[in-house]
């Protein structure tokens, strides 16, 4: 089992989803459907092309994040969620 930290947002804004439907989830709504996704070379080719204009650190960075999400994370596994909203974890 992993401990993971998911952030509901720059300013909060899907902390009230994450609670009410428990669950969590990441930005990057216009990627397509990423269940296809096998590899991280997939992935970043994805991201490139609905991303075009990210920085190479960005564009690693976000790759990285979206890749762990989808290849690593696990039913079970603890989430912890700092809440920008009220203050608490």
């Amino acid at each position: 089992m992993t401990l993971w930290v998911c952030k509901g947002g720059k300013r909060g804004e899907r902390e009230s989803r994450f609670k009410e439907n428990n669950l969590i989830a990441i930005g990057f709504n216009q990627l397509e459907n990423l269940s296809k996704v096998q590899t991280r070379e997939e992935l970043k080719t994805l991201y490139e092309k609905t991303f075009p204009n990210a920085s190479e650190g960005r564009k690693n960075n976000h790759v990285g994040q979206i890749y762990a999400f989808l290849q690593k994370v696990k039913i079970d596994d603890l989430v912890v969620v700092p809440m920008k909203t009220n203050g608490t974890i």
